[in-house]
């Protein structure tokens, strides 16, 4: 647990059917004229982010100009420069099957700029804390925090599915992770969000699971990036899983390679990579082994 905090778990799973999810106004991330310099870093981050993103999809770039077809172009430009509005999280509340989230709005600028730079540079990182704790007590004060899903995947032959994340992801690159996603104000906020996920990242469809349980609120030790979590169980088994990512998945990049490791095994997978998982992936697995 030393690069995630747990921010509530139930006493069991709470199968996502029962699971009701309610939503109260907070407050969207907001810089004084004091903290002017932040704003400034966050944007600087941003911009150079958007240039290193184009280098590193170049040649996709090129041939999709040149060739088409225009609605790939369009992608790779959206997968670069999109600003996607999310829901920023201020604090949750869990009573029985009832999930109570404060929520304000951020956008995928602003999780760039803060969190991504924050992880990447640990001066700016610690600016940040220091900031927020002289302004009102919160290290996470002047941080994105957008609200994500993620989610564990068991095939029907009892393995977990642990992608290995690609370059031309924009936030932790090269290191293992379940299935995820952010929530976008343009959804709505419960299973249906990380359905979608299910079906670009993995080619995985509402007709192939068979038991999908909510299991936790997790969020990042450095960045308060929260994740909802949730563990879900297929029909299908590795091999079935195997060819629906490579077949199905539109966004199967995202991983450049799917690992399948047994239950048994799961406690040597995450000890041996220590520090190569994403915080809230090994969150998720811990989970797994926990509650089942």
């Amino acid at each position: 647990m030393d690069s995630y905090k747990i921010i509530l778990e139930p006493t069991k799973p709470i199968p996502v059917t029962d699971l009701k999810i309610g939503i109260i106004q907070g407050k969207d991330l907001y810089f004084p004229l004091t903290r002017m310099d932040l704003l400034h870093r966050m944007s600087d981050y941003f911009n150079k982010h958007i240039v290193n993103m184009a280098q590193k999809g170049k040649t996709d770039l090129a041939w999709y100009g040149m060739h088409g077809p225009r609605s790939m172009f369009d992608n790779e430009i959206l997968h670069i420069a999109s600003i996607n509005t999310l829901y920023r999280y201020n604090d949750a509340m869990l009573n029985e099957n009832n999930l109570n989230l404060k929520l304000g709005v951020t956008d995928f600028r602003e999780w760039i700029g803060t969190s991504v730079q924050a992880a990447a540079d640990k001066d700016f990182c610690e600016d940040m804390h220091r900031a927020g704790i002289a302004d009102d007590d919160n290290a996470f004060l002047y941080f994105s925090l957008p609200l994500s899903n993620c989610a564990a995947i068991v095939t029907s032959d009892s393995k977990v599915a642990v992608g290995l994340r690609s370059e031309k992801v924009a936030y932790l690159p090269n290191t293992y992770h379940v299935v995820g996603g952010m929530c976008r104000t343009k959804n709505k906020i419960d299973f249906s969000e990380m359905r979608e996920e299910l079906v670009s990242e993995m080619g995985i469809f509402e007709s192939n699971i068979s038991k999908a349980d909510f299991v936790g609120m997790v969020a990042d030790k450095k960045t308060g990036d929260p994740e909802l979590m949730y563990i879900v169980f297929l029909g299908m088994d590795e091999a079935g899983l195997r060819d629906s990512w490579q077949r199905k998945a539109p966004d199967k990049y995202e991983h450049k390679k799917l690992e399948f490791v047994d239950r048994e095994k799961l406690r040597g997978f995450i000890d041996d990579n220590y520090g190569r998982i994403v915080p809230s992936g090994e969150a998720t697995l811990e989970a797994y082994l926990k509650y089942y």
